[in-house]
This record gives C-alpha cells, sequence and structure tokens, in this order.
C-alpha cells in the first residue's frame, strides 16, 4: 500500500472515513474525481469566507487554506 503523503488528499481520507492510502482512493472513487469535487468545493467555501476572488494562492493564504481544509476533514464528506 502506498501511504498519502499529500496533506490535503490524507484530510479527503480521514473526511470519507478511508485508509489514507492511493489504493484506498482509487477503491473508493475509481480514480480522483471525488478528490477533486471535493476540492473545489472546499475552496469555494474558502474563498467566499475570505473574500478572495483569484488563484493561484500566495503562501499565507494557503496555509490558511490548508487549516481550513484539515477542519473540513474533521467535519465529513459533507
Amino acid at each position: 500500500m502506498t501511504t498519502v503523503v499529500n496533506p490535503r488528499l490524507a484530510a479527503y481520507c480521514r473526511a470519507v472515513g478511508i485508509a489514507p492510502t492511493a489504493e484506498a482512493v482509487r477503491e473508493r472513487d475509481g480514480n480522483y474525481a471525488e478528490f477533486i469535487v471535493w476540492v473545489n468545493q472546499r475552496m469555494q467555501a474558502w474563498q467566499k469566507a475570505k473574500g478572495i476572488n483569484r488563484y493561484p494562492l500566495g503562501r499565507d493564504e494557503d496555509a490558511d487554506f490548508t487549516a481550513f481544509w484539515e477542519k473540513a476533514a474533521e467535519g465529513g464528506a459533507s
């Protein structure tokens, strides 16, 4: 098994209740499409909350988004 080292993919795994492995993501989703949708939903919510209307993010914004991402993982995959 290949353990996920990307912290955002690992957060997604926690949110959907699967092991943090590439194999578990592929087994659940068939590919990374659900992860990409999940990413987009969180990015839109974060940008709206922060009043940010651009991408890419600056270093400080990226750190803040990662913290937001971690909190989203605690709340599940909604």
